[in-house]
């Protein structure tokens, strides 16, 4: 910038070092809004930088020319000019933060990391404004941080340093950052603050933030045009479940698997609830017997929605047959897992119910597309038509495999 090296050489004489200094402040902050909407991504990370470097500089100037309630103004208007900068530069800062520490968790759902190219610029951005807010004696680490905006939720992820919260700050920080996820706002970061929380063992989450976190990740997860925003949403509803007792975590389970309005969740909630049940199978059979979700509450429950055309016509939707995928997948897994027949799966029951209700009606629809009779349909993909077979094909050999004569 070039007011900083003017204004730190210049003599006060008559003026006041808050007189010299004011009126630049307020010119600079006055096109901040203007500007950054127009920036490329390394514009705005440039833009970030200078106006950083211009707040320590003279940060350090005011702190050598003027007394206590002048300088205190002078930070006052810095701290602005910092806050406005970063909140309105945030889209170009892009520093991958939730999806690089997302694939150290979940590798398996983030293969290709983030190129370093692409997010070192705004981790060194950040860098700077974290040293500027240092200058300006407001890091996070310096005073008792009690968030109240979204320029708090971008300083404390960008923070160098692990911050401790008070129990009261940790929940004004809860809502600010559902707040944040609802607005489309500063994803990367309140995505990346959610992800350090929930992988800590100790986290503990509070029941009045379930419904409101759940509900916006999973319309995220449903609806956000980046992928890999989808992903890490869906990763989070996961995690978020993990933290719950079975009770509500069941009913969680059945809303997003029953979804009437983001009828794009029911797929990966099929997926969510195999890693529920997977976990609940693991567990010793003294726990697991009062888990229903390893024990024939999850088809009393669930099997009405999972194994059932529902509405009748669900077959013939292509959006859904994501769905039908998942659920082919999350039978043929339990078929497997379920060696103590806990859920009653392998039951003749139960297997003769689902092969009525669903498996029978599903290779009836696929034979009749393959065959040519269901003309409105005749655009359907093939690969998408070749996985339900694989999928049923799959279970009709595990079902063979099993001794259902022996089963309860």
């Amino acid at each position: 910038m070039l007011s900083q090296p003017a204004i730190s050489r210049s003599k006060l004489g008559k003026r006041s070092a808050l007189e010299l200094c004011s009126p630049l402040l307020e010119s600079v902050a006055s096109l901040i809004p203007s500007v950054s909407p127009l920036s490329t991504r390394e514009q705005g990370r440039l833009l970030t930088k200078e106006v950083a470097s211009l707040v320590k500089c003279l940060s350090s100037w005011a702190l050598e020319v003027t007394d206590a309630n002048g300088l205190h103004e002078i930070k006052r208007l810095l701290r602005e000019l910092l806050d406005m900068t970063v909140v309105n530069c945030a889209p170009s800062i892009q520093a991958s933060l939730a999806v690089r520490v997302a694939r150290g968790r979940f590798p398996r759902f983030f293969v290709a990391p983030p190129e370093e190219k692409e997010w070192q610029g705004g981790v060194e951005a950040m860098f700077a404004v974290e040293l500027s807010l240092k200058a300006l004696g407001e890091s996070p680490e310096d005073i008792p941080w009690k968030p109240t905006s979204f320029v708090d939720v971008i300083y404390l992820a960008h923070s160098t340093t692990p911050l401790p919260l008070s129990p009261s700050s940790r929940s004004d920080l809860y809502h600010l950052l559902v707040n944040a996820l609802q607005m489309n706002m500063v994803l990367d970061e309140a995505l990346y603050l959610l992800f350090l929380d929930f992988t800590r063992e100790t986290m503990i989450i509070s029941p009045e933030l379930v419904p409101s976190l759940c509900t916006v990740l999973s319309a995220l997860a449903s609806t956000h045009l980046d992928p890999t925003i989808r992903q890490l949403c869906l990763r989070l509803l996961s995690l978020t479940l993990t933290k719950l007792p079975p009770p509500p975590r069941l009913e969680i389970l059945m809303g997003l698997t029953t979804d009437e309005d983001f009828p794009q969740i029911r797929g990966p909630a099929v997926g969510l609830l195999k890693e529920t049940v997977l976990e609940a199978l693991a567990l010793p059979q003294d726990s697991a017997s009062r888990n229903p979700f390893a024990s024939s509450e999850l088809l009393r429950i669930f099997g009405g929605v999972l194994f059932r055309p529902n509405p009748p016509e669900f077959f013939g939707k292509e959006r859904l047959e994501k769905s039908l995928r998942n659920c082919l997948s999350f039978y043929f897994v339990l078929l497997h897992r379920d060696r103590e027949n806990r859920t009653g799966v392998r039951s003749k029951c139960n297997v003769m119910s689902i092969q009525k209700s669903f498996l029978q009606p599903l290779r009836q629809f696929l034979d009749d597309h393959i065959a040519g009779e269901v003309c409105a349909h005749a655009e359907r993909p093939l690969m998408a038509i070749s996985s339900l077979q694989v999928g049923l094909d799959r279970i009709n050999h595990a079902l063979q495999t099993l001794d259902l004569d022996k089963d309860t």
